[in-house]
């Protein structure tokens, strides 16, 4: 689907979306994204699969991107269904290159975060792409505890319980926290 850069056609990442669907997925990571959008990119081809997948019942959560920019998130992060996830450092403090905006949800960890390395060993990656690996992991448990979960039950219990950080309530670095 993608090289070994990271880039790939959008038909591929469409094609692994329906395929996700059709194997019974209830969550989606998507650690990729493109362009540059402010508000709501539901006309974007990616963004379009990934909330088609959400009203079939599948959580799709996406990195809001790596650019820094403080009000445009990547798509499919901002499909107005997805899940987007910024980053943020150790300290839970902003980070300076995750795209924040007013599509963004939630953020995790997402600095210096420990990964295998292709070809063996480990080494240390930042990015919104090492965060929504984590809320996937929470939304997966999530759904191990009550499976009836919508993906709009799972964003309502993510961001309602996530904990706030900088302004109170929803805000454009942090989303609901």
């Amino acid at each position: 689907m993608l090289n070994s850069l990271g880039s790939g056609y959008s038909s591929d990442v469409i094609a692994g979306l329906v395929w996700c669907a059709s194997q019974g997925a209830k969550v989606v990571n998507l650690s990729l994204g493109g362009g540059k959008y402010a508000g709501s990119c539901d006309n974007e081809p990616v963004a379009q699969a990934a909330n088609s997948l959400v009203s079939q019942g599948v959580s799709v959560i996406a990195a809001s991107g790596n650019e820094g920019y403080t009000a445009y998130l990547a798509a499919p992060a901002c499909g107005s269904k997805v899940i987007a996830v910024g980053a943020v450092d150790k300290s839970d403090g902003r980070t300076p290159y995750a795209n924040e905006g007013s599509e963004l949800d939630v953020v995790a960890p997402g600095s210096a975060i420990t990964s295998v390395q292709l070809g063996g060993g480990f080494i240390a990656y930042s990015g919104t792409s090492m965060a929504t690996p984590h809320t996937v992991g929470s939304v997966a448990l999530m759904l191990e505890a009550a499976s009836s979960l919508t993906p709009e039950g799972v964003r309502s219990l993510l961001t309602s319980s996530s904990v706030d950080l900088g302004a109170s309530g929803f805000d454009t670095i942090f989303g609901w926290g």
